[in-house]
């Protein structure tokens, strides 16, 4: 992740980040959808969508798209860990338009950056919306909320961690 805001970041990197960022994201929303049953608890718009699109764009093909991995290891997404999933999910679409910033930077401003970018007044409004929702679940405990926030970032870092040890063994056989 360090190498994302490097000036001397390329579109090869990027490319290989957000398949790797597809590969997580698509199966964090597809058990955060899961985990959403009941609940009315407020959710951003699909980021494997905005992916997708920014795959599209770099020129990567559905098919290849389809074919990239998937993470299979993701942390419970269900009661308060619902929750503490949700916050990471929200939370990072704030982050991310930081990121968009320093892209922009390195790789140019016509790259497409619509997963770090996306709209930034609706992102907000979903982080502000999500936060006072939170406020509201006094029955949930703060503790599994947490610890479920911690949970998803290891996956994440993990995720990221055995992605960068393939890409490696396929650049170096």
């Amino acid at each position: 992740m360090r190498r994302l805001i490097s000036s001397d970041y390329t579109e090869r990197e990027y490319v290989r980040h957000l398949c790797d960022l597809l590969g997580f994201y698509e199966p964090f929303e597809a058990a955060l959808a899961a985990g959403n049953a009941g609940v009315k608890a407020p959710i951003s718009p699909s980021r494997s969508r905005l992916l997708r699109r920014d795959l599209a764009k770099l020129g990567l093909t559905p098919a290849q798209v389809k074919a990239l991995p998937r993470c299979g290891e993701l942390p419970a997404v269900a009661g308060a860990g619902f929750f503490g999933c949700l916050y990471v999910y929200e939370g990072a679409a704030l982050g991310g338009q930081v990121i968009a910033r320093r892209l922009r930077q390195s790789l140019g401003p016509t790259q497409s950056f619509a997963f770090y970018h996306g709209n930034a007044q609706r992102i907000a409004r979903h982080w502000k919306a999500f936060c006072a929702y939170l406020d509201t679940r006094e029955a949930d405990s703060l503790a599994a909320v947490c610890a479920s926030a911690v949970a998803v970032f290891d996956a994440f870092e993990q995720w990221f961690e055995m992605r960068s040890q393939s890409t490696a063994m396929e650049v170096n056989p």
